[in-house]
């Protein structure tokens, strides 16, 4: 999840948090319009862009709306960004136009759709096509683009239908981030940059930065601590199973001391002896492998079907787990196996 192309370019974008509450709106805009200049005119910022909604970010409320003409209709998440927000965050343009500020003034209520929500509709072109809002059937919104489909929320969930409204860059109450792309190497200074400029701005909550990469990281964090628990707890087991089987094999070689010694005496090798001290240790794991496997298979399935992508069970994953078993097993069971085979028989025959 981690890995995988995520549908736009993550590195060397810095997200800050514009919604802030001004305390004076007229006067925030103005200086904010400042801070946009000094970032146009910086050589390392490589594209701004504002919206309300970031990768990671997005919110979590769906709309309805439907083409007019077919009444198709789809459920859709939305966003409202300027006319920069692609080109900034890399995301291809599949069809039509980006945004534009010269044709896309907030009256037009242009629209751009991914191409997820342009299958959904049934739709092959863009050409003369609009949405309706589901109980608003009087305003119809121009289907200017289809961009591509790019995973706006974590790996867990596929690409739903996604809407984008245009909204104008100088309205800073509209959004809530502002996102701007670094050369690399100067990350650090444009974020100096921002901070400074948005500590000379009043408002009711402090400012604050992240990169695009870290946010999208972020989202995992849950499960990237189930799995630490996990291995935490499994490398416990494993370390108590071994204190348990080392245990039990000394004392049960304790038991059969004498046996032992009159076994070597009798010819009988160290292979052999380790194979008598081991081998019902070796048939236990083997059984409980056998009662393991199908259990971890139906726990793992089921959580994996909660999972937008992920991998196939295969039955090599069991088999090298229970190998991996098997050989920690003969490896503890091993030491003091061979060390009550290797032991002088004299004096094992000797012992009360």
């Amino acid at each position: 999840m981690k890995n995988v192309s995520l549908g736009f370019k993550q590195e060397h974008v810095i997200v800050g948090n514009i919604d802030l509450e001004y305390k004076n709106k007229a006067l925030a805009t103005s200086k904010f319009k400042a801070i946009l200049n000094q970032l146009d005119a910086n050589p390392y910022v490589k594209g701004v862009t504002l919206s309300n909604a970031v990768p990671s970010d997005y919110y979590p409320n769906y709309n309805q709306f439907y083409d007019p003409e077919t009444e198709t209709e789809i459920r859709t998440r939305y966003g409202r960004t300027d006319d920069d927000y692609l080109t900034t965050l890399q995301i291809p343009l599949v069809m039509g136009r980006d945004f534009d500020e010269n044709l896309d003034k907030e009256e037009a209520r242009s629209v751009i759709i991914n191409r997820t929500a342009m299958k959904a509709l049934g739709w092959y072109t863009i050409e003369g096509k609009q949405l309706k809002e589901k109980g608003n059937v009087s305003v119809g919104f121009p289907v200017v683009g289809v961009m591509e489909d790019f995973h706006y929320e974590n790996m867990q969930n596929t690409v739903k239908p996604l809407v984008h409204f245009y909204r104008e860059k100088n309205a800073l109450a509209s959004h809530r981030f502002i996102s701007v792309r670094v050369a690399d190497g100067h990350e650090q200074s444009v974020q100096k940059l921002l901070a400074n400029g948005f500590e000379n701005i009043a408002s009711k909550r402090t400012y604050q930065q992240d990169y695009l990469a870290d946010k999208v990281s972020a989202q995992y964090q849950l499960i990237e601590g189930m799995l630490k628990t996990v291995n935490v707890v499994a490398l416990l087991t494993i370390f108590i199973s071994c204190l348990g089987m080392f245990g039990l094999i000394a004392f049960m070689a304790k038991r059969r001391i004498k046996e032992i010694g009159i076994r070597k005496v009798l010819g009988a090798g160290v292979p052999r002896l380790i194979l008598l001290l081991s081998k019902d240790y070796i048939l236990l794991v083997m059984m409980a492998a056998i009662i393991a496997f199908p259990i971890a298979w139906y726990v793992m399935n089921a959580w994996l079907t909660s999972f937008a992508y992920s991998i196939n069970l295969e039955w090599w994953m069991f088999g090298l787990s229970g190998l991996i078993a098997l050989l920690i097993t003969a490896f503890t069971v091993g030491i003091q196996a061979v060390k009550s085979a290797m032991a002088n028989p004299t004096k094992s025959l000797k012992t009360e």
